[in-house]
């Protein structure tokens, strides 16, 4: 949920910290649709140039899943 006006389809940069991590990520997205203030966006590391960003988001989304399985 954001507090700004933002289009389907507009580029923007999302930074947030996962769980478990002291390290923020940011990474370019693409809005693919909104419902009011809430967007869904489509994370696009390899805009970047590098896939270290899209290694460590799925490095924490693993980290994550583990320490919720029993």
């Amino acid at each position: 949920m954001v507090g700004v006006e933002l289009e389907v389809g507009e580029e923007i940069e999302i930074e947030f910290t996962p769980p478990y991590s002291g390290e923020p990520i940011r990474v370019v997205s693409t809005v693919r649709n909104r419902e009011g203030y809430r967007y869904g966006c489509e994370f696009m590391p390899e805009v970047q140039g590098t896939d270290q960003v899209g290694a460590r988001l799925r490095q924490a989304l693993q980290g994550f899943a583990e320490q919720k399985s029993p």
